[in-house]
């Protein structure tokens, strides 16, 4: 797939990237469900002090430098190139999203009209002002394996890692995704439709898809594999950055580990641009 065809940019809600395909012009936040529509021009804004860019809310994501892959067709939010369909069904929306990816499986999601799975950070041990990503990605493991006893993990987004190694959940999110092997290569339509949680943490509680759900229309031979969990943790990766001088106290930067994007490395969206960590060991890397 061509990196080409997609625009990234931040929800307008929450700040999770959002995958969008020019041909349908609008694309679902993957964490709080809010239509994104395609900035004008069709090109997401620059990231800060690029030539042309323009303010935005701290901590908002920015696109991922040039050479970054395409999405797993199974994990992408938005495929490109695909139609887009809308309709009203009992005062509820319906949204269904389809296209042609690798292998000509196709992606979509689904308005079930649900209220939100929901677990309070307190319940959790988790501090809102102070909340610690390494203890989300274990929290939500335990859902995760309650909701399919194969989920294994796939990816984190820490959207304002402090230099302490913990984010202010107070207005910024944290995404967490599991996903389950057995479910996305099903030949039951049910359980592919069912074989992707996001685990959203911000404000004062843990919530996850039941309203949205997603999952490949065709059944995945071969599933992607899992991602290992990191044995440079939030916490490790923060104090490489402080002894680096890329993030000092007081500041905050955003993180992920996406397999969509690297599979082995954290990658830092630093003011200088894209940097590359290793999620074993926390040495810098340059792939």
């Amino acid at each position: 797939m061509n990196q080409a065809q997609f625009v990234q940019v931040p929800c307008v809600k929450c700040g999770t990237v959002v995958w969008i395909a020019p041909a349908a012009g609008v694309g679902y936040c993957p964490s709080c469900h809010t239509p994104n529509q395609l900035p004008a021009g069709g090109a997401a804004a620059a990231p800060p002090g690029a030539p042309g860019a323009t303010p935005g809310a701290p901590g908002m994501p920015q696109p991922p430098a040039a050479g970054y892959g395409a999405p797993h067709p199974a994990f992408a939010g938005v495929a490109a190139g695909g139609p887009s369909k809308f309709k009203i069904i009992g005062g509820g929306v319906l949204a269904v999203v389809a296209a042609t990816a690798v292998g000509g499986a196709k992606l979509w999601f689904r308005n079930l009209g649900k209220d939100p799975g929901k677990e309070s950070l307190s319940s959790l041990s988790i501090t809102p002002k102070k909340g610690d990503p390494d203890r989300m990605i274990s929290a939500a493991s335990a859902y995760a394996k309650k909701w399919r006893s194969d989920a294994v993990f796939r990816s984190v987004t820490i959207m304002a890692l402090g230099a302490d190694g913990t984010q202010d959940l107070t207005d910024k999110n944290v995404v967490v995704e599991y996903f389950s092997p057995s479910g996305v290569s099903s030949a039951v339509k049910s359980l592919r439709e069912d074989s992707i949680k996001k685990y959203n943490f911000m404000g004062d509680d843990m919530t996850w898809d039941t309203k949205m759900i997603w999952g490949p229309t065709k059944q995945l031979t071969s599933p992607p594999p899992a991602t290992k969990i990191p044995g440079c943790s939030a916490k490790m990766l923060a104090a490489a950055l402080v002894k680096q001088g890329t993030l000092k106290p007081g500041t905050t930067v955003q993180v992920s580990l996406d397999p969509n994007f690297s599979e082995t490395s954290w990658i830092v969206q630093a003011p200088s641009g894209p940097l590359h960590f290793d999620a074993a060991t926390c040495t810098p890397r340059k792939d």
